[in-house]
Parts: C-alpha cells; structure tokens; sequence
C-alpha cells in the first residue's frame, strides 16, 4: 500500500497499539502488528502503554509479604530491563524499516511500577545501569534516544481531534462512557 495515489486527502497515517504486556503477549498478535507497520508504512506510530508486564518492578508481588532487600530487587529489575531493550529493539527495527517518522510513547500504570519504584528508593533516579542512567521507565528503554516522545501516565498525545493514552484514569462498569462524560473530548485508549 504505502503512500500513493490512494492516500489522496489523507493528511497523517498513524497506527496505535496497547498493552500487549511482553513478555506475556500473544506472539501471533504481536507479529501481525509489526507486519501490519511494515505494510501500512505510517507516518506515525504510538504506543499507548502496558507494552512490557514490568511484573518485576510490581509493588503488588510483595502484597502479604517482606520484601527482599534492594540488591535482590535490582538483580530482578536488571534482568527485566534486558528484556525490555530487547523488545523494543525488535520493534524499534520494525519501524526504521518502514520509515515510521513520529514516534510517540504513553506511559501505562505497568512502566510506572518502575517509576513507583525509584519514588520508594530516590537515589535510583541517578543510578547507572547496563541501559543508561536512572531507573525511571523512560530512562530504562532509553525512549529519548529512540526518538520517541513520551506522555507520563495520564498525559494525553493528541492527533487532530483525538486524544490518546493509556486508559486508567476513568474506570466503573461504564468506563468508556466515564471517559467521554469526564474529558468530553475523542479519546482512545487501551488498558
């Protein structure tokens, strides 16, 4: 398909994705996702959080029970981080294949683990590791360097008429309803 003759009137192409929570995704999906980049060619492309499970930044594993002391945490967090760059490698490749220009990043509450993370221990936030410096979300993945742009949790991206992010902000039985009756704006999410 690309950009051609057919996209007369189409002003900007973009593809959103969310929550695939790598590394527990559907591997099928995931892939058809990425061909479906390589296929449209977007101008864009976003990512509207919960890409990664983040399970070993989670305060909720130590729910009813001590946690570990902080070498063990970091042993854990570093081995995820791995994962993480990994995965955003992958892709990352994806997109520098089909030219994807704009990339943007919405932070989901599962990246903020991380950044909950450092909150509890604050010295985190300038520490190094094997990906850079500081422990926040975004410093892990290195989202700067990637050329993304990226929206703390509850910041929205707006393209054209609609807004976008994560998705957690308004909840109950009805929470899409919730969602347009609060912003009163488009809006689309995932979470």
């Amino acid at each position: 398909m690309g950009k051609g003759s057919q996209d007369k009137g189409v002003i900007k192409r973009w593809l959103y994705f969310t929550d695939p929570h790598i590394p527990y995704h559907d591997q099928p999906a995931f892939n058809c996702t990425m061909k479906a980049i390589e296929i449209i060619k977007p101008d864009g492309v976003g990512l509207l959080g919960d890409i990664f499970e983040n399970d070993f930044a989670s305060h909720w594993q130590w729910k009813r029970r001590q946690k570990p002391p902080l070498e063990f945490q970091l042993e854990k967090i570093d081995e995820g981080l791995i994962n993480n760059n990994y995965w955003m490698d992958v892709i990352d490749e994806v997109l520098d294949r089909a030219k994807v220009a704009s990339r943007i990043y919405c932070e989901g509450n599962h990246e903020e683990w991380l950044d909950i993370f450092v909150e509890s221990h604050p010295h985190l936030s300038k520490t190094a590791h094997k990906f850079g410096s500081g422990y926040e979300f975004h410093n892990t993945v290195n989202l700067a360097k990637r050329g993304y742009k990226y929206f703390r949790i509850g910041e929205k991206h707006k393209n054209g008429r609609l807004y976008l992010y994560h998705g957690h902000l308004h909840g109950g039985i009805h929470h899409s309803k919730a969602h347009l009756i609060k912003m009163g704006v488009n809006v689309m999410y995932g979470h």
